[in-house]
């Protein structure tokens, strides 16, 4: 389910500003580097700034930082690092665009928190993101220049958003503790009645 304190806003962003979010731990397999190549790539045509958060161990910090610093893309992004779950609904209130880019994953609560609050989401076209995005997502191959192309397309076109965000937020409400739970006592007592 999602959390109660995940709340919809309508955005029109008429500033020049393309504010970008990945919520994921910081890790190889999260694809951040590629993110940061995407970034590069767009910052000469569009004024994007990246926002990385979640958890990272020292090693995997200074990979990223390198990178930054070797794509002379300290403008363009910030390493905010672990922040309060109560944080997060405000974090994504404050961006246009959220990406989801991991190679692999069990399930993407991120995508769902970030369709509750109205955000377009960018994802990996794979199982998981496909399963819970549906209709609503964006999608891309996982590839430097499939990323940037993407969102390019989705900072230039513009048209298809306002239909997405609207999908995912029905989605997003779908995804309910209270419907959860109910389903989850019923499973188990299915199971009990059956022996």
């Amino acid at each position: 389910g999602v959390s109660k304190i995940f709340k919809f806003k309508n955005r029109n962003n008429t500033k020049n500003l393309i504010k970008i979010l990945y919520v994921s731990k910081i890790d190889l397999y999260k694809n951040q580097i590629k993110i940061l190549e995407a970034i590069n790539l767009l910052k000469n045509k569009f004024n994007v700034k990246l926002s990385l958060v979640g958890s990272y161990d020292l090693k995997n910090k200074n990979l990223l930082l390198d990178k930054i610093n070797k794509l002379k893309i300290v403008d363009q992004v910030k390493i905010l690092g672990k922040i309060k779950y109560k944080d997060l609904p405000d974090l994504y209130n404050s961006h246009d665009l959220k990406l989801y880019a991991s190679k692999s994953e069990t399930f993407g609560m991120t995508m769902l928190e970030a369709m509750k609050c109205g955000l377009p989401v960018l994802a990996t076209d794979n199982q998981i993101s496909r399963e819970i995005l549906s209709n609503a997502g964006f999608f891309c191959k996982d590839s430097i220049l499939d990323i940037n192309n993407s969102i390019e397309n989705i900072i230039i076109k513009k048209n298809n958003i306002r239909k997405k965000v609207l999908e995912g937020k029905k989605i997003s409400e779908k995804y309910n503790w209270k419907i959860t739970s109910k389903n989850t006592f019923r499973f188990i007592e299915d199971i009990g009645s059956k022996n």
